[in-house]
């Protein structure tokens, strides 16, 4: 949603206005609990998607596109596109997934390289209409752990335009 300059310094006091006392009652009802269950995977076709796998997809006027974070195999993760002509379960086991996006996995590049804030893991977690007709932008993360041992671990998010 876009707001005009002025209209959305209007709209700011009214949100926080409108949030502040949801947020009191919530903290005010006191401990709360959350049970989660055993991790379970999406397979589609050959891709196996990821436990934290985010999945968007954009419906045409010649099926579908899907963008799901996950791995073939045991290869390394990334994210995939598909191409779908529908919903139907044939449909996603016959789409041929291809990686868009990845880790690099070149233990040589330093923090500060152009790829190297992705340097051990990569994803992208949503895709959504950009401003202009045709534009999509993603919002990505990634990781560069410098000791290749998971920590420490220095993460960053990003957004990247496609038309």
């Amino acid at each position: 949603m876009r707001f005009p300059a002025p209209s959305a310094v209007r709209a700011l006091p009214a949100l926080v206005t409108l949030a502040l006392p949801a947020a009191r009652h919530a903290s005010a009802q006191g401990s709360w609990h959350m049970s989660l269950g055993p991790e379970d995977s999406v397979d589609i076709g050959r891709l196996r998607n990821a436990p934290n796998g985010h999945i968007s997809y954009q419906q045409g006027k010649g099926g579908l596109t899907l963008w799901v974070d996950g791995r073939i195999g045991d290869a390394t993760q990334g994210t995939f596109i598909l191409h779908p002509h529908s919903w139907s379960t044939p449909e996603l086991e016959r789409a041929a997934p291809v990686r868009v996006f990845e880790a690099v996995h070149d233990s040589t590049l330093p923090c500060t390289s152009d790829s190297g804030w992705y340097r051990n893991y990569a994803a992208i977690n949503a895709i959504i209409p950009g401003p202009q007709p045709g534009e999509l932008l993603a919002f990505v993360d990634g990781e560069f752990h410098p000791r290749n041992t998971g920590t420490p671990l220095r993460a960053s998010i990003g957004v990247a335009t496609s038309t």
